[in-house]
């Protein structure tokens, strides 16, 4: 059996090099790098912009209440952020779901930007208390703080992403913050990427827990994921910009990762597992590679082996679900 989990291992590893199910993407769109003498944005804006006062409810953002974190120069990337989103919400222009797809990669880009290392270091406690009890006023992004609250962060707000989605014509963008808001029970941005812990993730301390494999969370989320992919193939193939192509299919990613190697510690039976692995051979499309990558997973949980602990759920049987 130890000769089947590093095969488990070998063979998923091939998997992440594998191309996206049911679309491509362009790999050689990448973000800019930050250039802090820079007060240009990424995004395309109206002259016009500039001079146009913001209507309720989004407003410039207050240099009063950013200035006890932020440099003028990362407080004027922020506006610039705002600016092209107000004029979104507030009807200026009419976007298109790309559009949307820029401004999110924008506002991932601009958390890179506000939270630069440099920074971490000099922050005081009081300071950090602080950040994360204020409202910034940064339109789809909420100050929080990770590493049991000693680094600053940023939290996506899905309800306020979704409101812009719900300004464009079609519902790929309007899916995949649905989709993405299914996936994380408590999402962060950490160094511009997306990250935090799935709903198929249950914490029991800050740095881990168990895996909820066998409630079908993982089931639904692939077949979910297929879904947005056949859905919005033509989309996906032809939007200029990556962020939703590149985001789903590490969603997927982590799903079946989850599956293959953060399922050692389970915290339901391994009959309840075993029926929805079953159930994810059966049901959702998946690569030779991925298909035998399950079966062989699900073997080891039908016959069970030592390296694997699952009834994680009472953690006196359990030594994996704790720190």
């Amino acid at each position: 059996m130890k000769t089947n989990l590093s095969a488990l291992l070998s063979l998923f590893s091939i998997v992440f090099s594998l191309p996206a199910v049911g679309f491509e993407y362009n790999p050689s769109a990448t973000q800019p790098d930050v250039d802090p003498t820079s007060t240009a944005t990424h995004l395309t804006l109206s002259p016009l912009l500039d001079e146009q006062p913001l209507n309720p409810p989004l407003e410039e953002l207050s240099s009063e209440t950013l200035a006890p974190f932020f440099e003028d120069w990362q407080i004027g990337k922020a506006n610039s952020y705002q600016r092209y989103l107000a004029a979104i919400y507030n009807n200026h222009i009419k976007p298109t779901p790309w559009e949307v797809e820029q401004l999110y990669g924008q506002a991932l880009q601009l958390t890179n930007t506000l939270l630069i290392d440099i920074q971490y270091d000099i922050w005081s406690d009081e300071q950090l208390s602080a950040f994360r009890t204020t409202d910034l006023g940064i339109w789809g992004l909420d100050p929080s703080c990770i590493a049991e609250c000693t680094m600053p962060s940023f939290t996506p707000d899905m309800a306020e992403l979704q409101a812009i989605a719900a300004k464009t014509p079609t519902l790929a963008d309007d899916d995949f913050f649905t989709l993405v808001d299914a996936y994380y029970d408590y999402a962060y941005i950490h160094q511009g990427e997306l990250s935090g812990y799935p709903r198929f993730f249950e914490r029991t301390w800050d740095y881990g827990g168990y895996s909820l494999l066998g409630a079908e969370h993982h089931l639904a989320l692939l077949q979910q994921i297929e879904a947005y992919q056949h859905n919005h193939a033509d989309y996906l193939l032809h939007s200029p910009t990556t962020h939703f192509a590149q985001e789903v299919q590490h969603l997927r990613h982590r799903v079946l990762w989850d599956i293959l190697f953060i399922s050692d510690c389970s915290g339901l039976e391994r009959e309840a597992i075993a029926a929805e692995l079953n159930q994810i051979l059966a049901q959702v499309s998946l690569s030779p590679v991925e298909r035998q990558a399950l079966q062989a997973r699900l073997v080891i949980f039908e016959i069970g082996h030592p390296d694997i602990q699952v009834n994680c759920q009472d953690l006196e049987q359990c030594t994996c679900a704790s720190g």
